[in-house]
């Protein structure tokens, strides 16, 4: 066994006095080594915290595991719970479509945005409880009489601006003619009324009217999106005015007036003829572009509503709805609009020859002669009612003492005032300038036909 040296711890040979290294004497006591001493010292001192540690980690991993293991146990007993919810046990064959169908019948049975039910109850509510109207919502409302609140007596029904929606037009007696009443499915006279809308489940002044009672219906519906109105004006001249709602106090307006004016034809002579002229929204247009928005899209005819004043009465309520559905719709062609001119007043133009007024003759333009046979050239102008006929033909012409024919007869390459240009040939033994007889066919605008004899003398 090798010795250590206790001075500087350098192993000793087997049986030396002195260490080589220090030169320490050695004693015989046995000393061991401290490598050994250090290796048996080592793990007892250890072990205690080497033991806790390990207490420690296996206590973590356990908890661990266990949280696991019991978050798998929850998953699977709520996965069970679901899975037995979506599959029965004894599914029935249509169970999937079952949930379905409902939904599709509500999506399928959806009310439209404005019901008719709904502005019927509007109306109903605000008519039996309150038929009231703030007249100062309504910008023009002075203009056509209405002052502070009016109170409703007489109401009717008309889709105005084009809705969808019937608006309320809400009328008094009048006061010229009280309790006139054209009777029976006819309505009431009114003077003025006052157009209302839904507005938020209220209603709600939209714009003023006036009616002429010369015309009937007093007022009109066109297209659902007009009301027709109709008067004089101070000049003897007439009116007819188109007018659709668009908001509170602002509507459009297509105007129709009909006046008599003093004008020269080319003859020279100054008389006074009809004049037409068609505005919307106060700009002048041409008759065509106006009877374009009367008539959209080339439309020969269109429909229209006549507005009929109800009294406000117990009851008359009831049947609301039902009365809109089942109003009267009838028809309105261009040349029947000229028909609604006359109603209005415009009555210038009559069947009766004898009263057919601002129509003058034919006038002389030429006359010449080459000794056995004169040509007389006779025109005919705008002016002084000739604007108004839509058309004319000359059927026949004639002389006192001799015989007379039409020799041509024109429309085209005239002066700008001149509607129509007739050549007559005349063979007569009289010395003096003939006098010529003309017998012309007239057609209106209206559709009417006249048929008149003219005298003309040449000068």
């Amino acid at each position: 066994m090798i010795g250590i040296c206790r001075n500087c711890g350098a192993n000793l040979e087997p049986g030396a006095t002195k260490c080589r290294r220090c030169g320490a004497e050695v004693t015989e006591e046995p000393v061991k080594e401290p490598v050994r001493k250090n290796k048996t010292l080592r793990p007892r001192l250890s072990w205690p915290w080497l033991m806790e540690a390990r207490r420690k980690w296996l206590f973590l991993a356990a908890a661990a595991i266990g949280l696991l293991l019991l978050a798998l146990v929850l998953t699977a007993v709520v996965l069970s719970f679901k899975n037995k919810d979506a599959q029965p046990e004894s599914p029935p064959p249509a169970a999937t479509a079952a949930p379905i169908a409902p939904v599709e019948a509500v999506e399928t049975s959806q009310p439209s945005p404005e019901p008719q039910v709904s502005w019927a109850e509007i109306y109903r509510n605000f008519l039996e409880t309150d038929p009231t109207v703030n007249t100062r919502m309504v910008a023009n409302a002075e203009e056509y009489g209405f002052e502070g609140t009016m109170t409703a007596e007489l109401f009717a029904l008309a889709d105005v601006n084009a809705d969808a929606v019937p608006e309320l037009l809400l009328a008094t007696r009048p006061e010229t003619l009280p309790g006139w009443n054209l009777g029976g499915e006819q309505g009431l006279a009114v003077e003025r009324y006052i157009v209302c809308a839904i507005s938020e489940e209220r209603v709600s002044p939209l714009m003023c009217g006036k009616v002429d009672f010369s015309f009937f219906p007093l007022a009109l519906t066109i297209n659902d999106q007009w009301i027709l109105e109709q008067g004089r004006t101070e000049d003897t001249g007439l009116w007819m005015q188109f007018r659709s709602p668009e908001g509170q106090s602002s509507c459009r307006t297509l105007r129709y007036t009909f006046t008599v004016e003093p004008r020269i034809n080319s003859a020279g002579d100054c008389c006074d003829m009809p004049v037409d002229r068609w505005f919307i929204d106060e700009e002048r247009v041409l008759a065509d572009k106006a009877l374009e928005e009367l008539f959209p899209q080339g439309a020969e005819t269109l429909n229209y509503s006549p507005v009929f004043f109800k009294e406000l009465s117990p009851g008359c309520l009831d049947t609301l709805e039902s009365d809109w559905e089942n109003r009267a719709v009838w028809q309105l062609s261009q040349t029947e609009l000229y028909k609604l001119r006359a109603a209005a007043g415009a009555d210038w133009i009559s069947e009766d020859e004898s009263t057919l007024a601002y129509i003058d003759e034919p006038y002389c333009i030429s006359l010449t002669s080459d000794g056995e046979t004169w040509v007389m050239i006779l025109g005919v102008d705008k002016a002084a009612g000739w604007d108004y006929v839509q058309s004319v033909q000359v059927e026949a012409v004639g002389v006192a003492d001799g015989d007379a024919w039409v020799h041509d007869s024109t429309t085209a390459d005239l002066e700008e005032e001149q509607v129509l240009q007739y050549v007559v040939g005349i063979s007569t033994t009289e010395e003096d300038q003939p006098v010529l007889r003309s017998r012309i066919r007239l057609t209106l605008h209206d559709g009417t036909e006249i048929t008149k004899e003219y005298v003309t003398q040449a000068s």
